[in-house]
């Protein structure tokens, strides 16, 4: 089993993937049609999301500049019809009135916005909901944030590969799969022991 593993750079692209991409992609979105690849993305607050429709899978990585710029969309665009698995991340984040909340405004989002008097809350696990609309969504219900065991850069303050939560989707025989990985869960261990199963 071969796995990819994205680099964040939050931009707006799709990257299509074979056998022949590096381990590591600057990417925040990936696809492929190949069996046995593992898709691999990260996040410890932002929505990490896994696809599949006819023999085809993806991963993206959307935090608020992903949502902003369309990644969820294009992805729900992409496997319109398929399937989803949407792995914990942070559901409701506070925002200032300032560039952001304009390119959330500005990309439809004015609805999963709560005003009042001490803060301004985007609900982001409804707005990823709506973006996904047209696939069959399973949704993991936990929050980062309230969940101990799960990585949180909004509780914690630490970023990077090791300490965030990762989510993996492949195709093994047909089969598409996906599993989400704690912090300190050794996902390439794992990974070793299915090519190594008889």
């Amino acid at each position: 089993m071969k796995l990819i593993i994205q680099k964040q750079v939050h931009g707006p692209d799709v990257t299509d993937v074979t056998s022949r991409t590096d381990l590591w992609l600057s990417a925040d979105a990936m696809v492929t049609k190949e069996q046995e690849i593992g898709l691999v993305a990260y996040g410890a607050d932002s929505a990490i999301i896994a696809f599949w429709k006819d023999g085809q899978i993806g991963i993206c990585h959307a935090g608020l500049y992903g949502y902003t710029k369309g990644l969820v969309k294009k992805m729900a665009e992409r496997f319109a019809g398929g399937s989803c698995y949407v792995g914990p991340f942070y559901h409701r984040f506070e925002i200032k009135k300032d560039g952001l909340y304009k390119l959330i405004v500005d990309h439809g989002g004015a609805p999963y916005i709560i005003e009042d008097i001490n803060c301004i809350t985007f609900d982001f696990k409804k707005a990823i909901q709506h973006e996904l609309l047209g696939l069959s969504i399973t949704m993991d219900p936990r929050c980062t944030f309230d969940t101990p065991d799960l990585a949180s850069f909004r509780r914690e303050h630490k970023d990077g590969f090791g300490v965030e939560n990762r989510l993996v989707v492949w195709m093994l025989n047909g089969t598409v799969m996906h599993r989400l990985f704690k912090p300190g869960e050794d996902l390439q261990n794992y990974f070793n022991s299915i090519n190594t199963s008889p």
